[in-house]
């Protein structure tokens, strides 16, 4: 099983990406709009680390 904090580093590298690419996307560098799903999948994975961090 990963650590941890493995999990919160993925999960802070991922929401950054995210955010760089809805930013690029908004201002007109990137014409490849984000996935539409992408922060509620974000949000699922930080809930489940959180219980995992909890033991829930």
């Amino acid at each position: 099983m990963k650590p941890l904090i493995d999990r919160i580093q993925y999960y802070a590298r991922k929401a950054n990406q995210y955010g760089r690419s809805r930013y690029d996307y908004f201002v007109g560098r990137s014409a490849k709009k984000p996935p539409a799903n992408r922060h509620a999948r974000l949000m699922a994975y930080k809930a489940a680390v959180h219980r995992r961090y909890l033991g829930i």
